[in-house]
């Protein structure tokens, strides 16, 4: 039974993540930080722990099991090593390290230089 609520979590904030691109985005500049749903009431999905807590030193020290934190951890890595979204993890790591954004061609400067080829390679022969 917990099995398949596990198994349903996981789908179901896989597909938040998958379907929305700002949510996305928001998770994977978390990079490899530790995640932690506190709730100081709920000790199966969170840490058992508020998140106002002055006490609080480690997520290890918690009395709760933090599925929802484990569970967007692997969903997380899940994203940040698919090639499909390779190139927005690299522009969230440029924005997270404050590097400006990778400048994309344009197409017509990318249509200029393919012509320019074009021409050399006529005039060779």
């Amino acid at each position: 039974m917990i099995c398949n609520l596990l198994v349903l979590l996981v789908m179901e904030i896989n597909f938040q993540f998958s379907q929305n691109s700002g949510c996305r985005k928001y998770l994977l500049k978390t990079l490899n930080n530790r995640l932690a749903y506190c709730h100081e009431y709920d000790l199966l999905l969170g840490t058992g722990v508020s998140r106002f807590d002055t006490n609080l030193k480690y997520l290890q020290s918690c009395p709760g099991a933090n599925w929802v934190g484990e569970m967007m951890m692997l969903i997380r890595g899940y994203f940040l090593h698919n090639p499909l979204f390779s190139d927005e993890v690299e522009s969230v790591k440029r924005e997270v390290n404050g590097e400006p954004p990778a400048k994309k061609k344009k197409r017509e400067e990318t249509e200029n230089v393919e012509l320019e080829e074009f021409k050399r390679k006529i005039a060779k022969k």
